[in-house]
């Protein structure tokens, strides 16, 4: 199952880049014969589906920042400009390193609490922010081990 829930996200995330695309291009009068090359952030990035995630985006030719604690498979994307924090706003400098950054998109795929989602959601909209992309379906439950578990299920909280 867990191959088929990846393959999900994957083309969930897809489509939701290409119409993050679409919604850019009809801001203007004439369609343009390529998509937009849009700044995307990658919160995470190297774990989880951040990888299919990058390489999708890079295939599109949009410019690519990763940002995380640089602690998992920090070999991938050598090329690509990383910064390195924590989603705790109170572990060492935290979330600083995004402070004015500007992006088109940002995925965040790595947001275990609602208090980290809320920090860089918020700084980042202040910077200036076309569209936060979030993905979980286990960190908003309560209970993780009720198999068949679906969006009806008690929330978690803080």
């Amino acid at each position: 199952m867990q191959s088929d829930r990846r393959e999900f996200l994957q083309l969930s995330l897809a489509a939701g880049a290409l119409l993050t695309g679409a919604a850019c291009a009809s801001d203007s009068k004439s369609r343009p014969e390529k998509s937009p090359k849009l700044k995307v952030l990658v919160l995470g990035g190297t774990g989880f589906i951040g990888p299919a995630l990058v390489e999708l985006a890079l295939q599109h030719g949009h410019t690519v920042t990763l940002f995380n604690r640089g602690k998992t498979n920090t070999d991938l994307f050598p090329d690509l400009e990383k910064i390195v924090g924590d989603r705790d706003p109170k572990k060492g400098d935290g979330i600083q390193g995004l402070e004015g950054r500007q992006f088109d998109v940002v995925f965040d795929d790595c947001g275990y609490y609602p208090r980290h989602v809320t920090a860089s959601a918020e700084m980042l909209a202040r910077g200036g922010l076309g569209h936060y992309v979030y993905v979980s379906s286990i960190s908003c439950y309560a209970k993780n081990d009720v198999e068949g578990a679906d969006e009806t299920a008690e929330l978690a909280h803080g």
